[in-house]
């Protein structure tokens, strides 16, 4: 694997493909399911550079459009059914468009004077209209349990275990274990340092870090970016402080490689499970908005 000659022919393969970003990304998926984690670092370098490019937030946009367009030729006759297809539509639209801003960002600033705290927030803003519910559904009314719900749809319709692949490699677990054993973002941490007692606690991070264990990697990686955004959120942080910066690092790049692969596994979800991730929070109010443009 380590072979020049490898390395030259996987250059090459990419080049060919030029800014067919769809081509590449296909190219590197193929070459993490033959050899896992043995790609060269200085290949999956490029892979991950990939993910992060305003172009993959474009490409989300356009197939986001296509799947707009077919529903408006084509709306359901049952209001029920044509609300929760709509609200689908909206919830991606909103996802695609933060994501969108914070890839910008990402490639924008150089160096490392970089908005961290700025391009986080907008990452957990898409990720948010990802997977929140209308709070009324009784299940469903904390956060942590919305993410775990959405979570288990988003690893069911994951035929092609894209979340996995996002995940198998050296660079992403290394960020992944780093997020886990920072124990700032920790809520066992904090409960004890605030003197609160809780009988549940973090859930343990599966070693070793294996496909069959999606579902659970999610949830320990995103319980510890909920800390996070809590402390951003709630004014636990200062902006730009040096405290926080190396779990804003993990955190940033890790929902940089994940949430377009959440936004492209919904958009593939068959039509009529669109309902499956619930109603949204401030669904478009009828006749408010821009004319002719429902999303």
């Amino acid at each position: 694997m380590k072979d020049v000659n490898f390395l030259d022919w996987a250059r090459a393969e990419l080049c060919r493909q030029g800014k067919n970003i769809k081509g590449r990304l296909s190219f590197l998926s193929a070459l993490s399911l033959i050899f896992r984690t043995e790609i060269p670092s200085n290949v999956a370098s490029i892979h991950q550079e990939r993910l992060v490019s305003p172009e993959r937030s474009e490409i989300l946009k356009e197939e986001w459009k296509k799947l707009r367009d077919g529903f408006e030729n084509s709306r359901p006759s049952n209001k029920k059914e044509f609300e929760e297809k709509q609200a689908f539509l909206l919830r991606l639209r909103r996802a695609v468009s933060w994501l969108g801003r914070a890839q910008q960002m990402e490639r924008d600033v150089e160096g490392t004077d970089k908005d961290l705290d700025t391009q986080f927030i907008f990452l957990w803003i898409g990720f948010n209209a990802l997977y929140a519910r209308d709070p009324n559904e009784y299940l469903y009314r904390l956060a942590e349990d919305q993410i775990e719900k959405y979570f288990r749809n988003l690893c069911s319709e994951d035929a092609k275990c894209r979340i996995y692949k996002a995940i198998d490699g050296n660079i992403s677990k290394e960020k992944i274990r780093s997020l886990w054993n920072n124990e700032f973002v920790s809520r066992d941490f904090w409960d004890k340092e605030m003197g609160i007692y809780k009988e549940e606690k973090d859930r343990p991070l599966p070693e070793p870090l294996s496909e069959l264990k999606t579902y659970n990697i999610l949830c320990c990686v995103f319980q510890r970016l909920y800390v996070l955004r809590n402390q951003l959120m709630h004014g636990g942080a200062t902006w730009d402080g040096k405290l926080n910066k190396g779990q804003l690092l993990d955190g940033i790049k890790i929902m940089h490689w994940l949430l377009p692969v959440f936004i492209e596994i919904m958009l593939e979800s068959p039509e009529e499970k669109w309902g499956q991730w619930g109603k949204i929070w401030y669904p478009r109010v009828k006749n408010v908005g821009i004319e002719g443009d429902p999303y």
